[in-house]
């Protein structure tokens, strides 16, 4: 999941996230070709890519609320 300007999600920490618990985390961070470690203190930036990792429900509803 690519975050676009104006993303939710942009200027947050993945401890911020209100992600859907026990459906979905989040398990890898990629910044251009860099891979960031996941933590609940890294901040998303703008064109951020993430890899989810969880049930199809708990996906669409992270990338809903991700995106908005």
């Amino acid at each position: 999941l690519r975050l676009p300007a104006g993303a939710s999600g942009v200027g947050k920490t993945i401890g911020e996230l209100d992600l859907p618990p026990n459906h979905v985390e989040v398990t890898l961070v990629r910044r251009g070709r860099e891979r960031l470690k996941v933590s609940d203190d890294l901040v998303l930036h703008e064109d951020d890519v993430l890899v989810l990792r969880g049930t199809s429900e708990g996906i669409g509803m992270a990338e809903e609320l991700l995106l908005q």
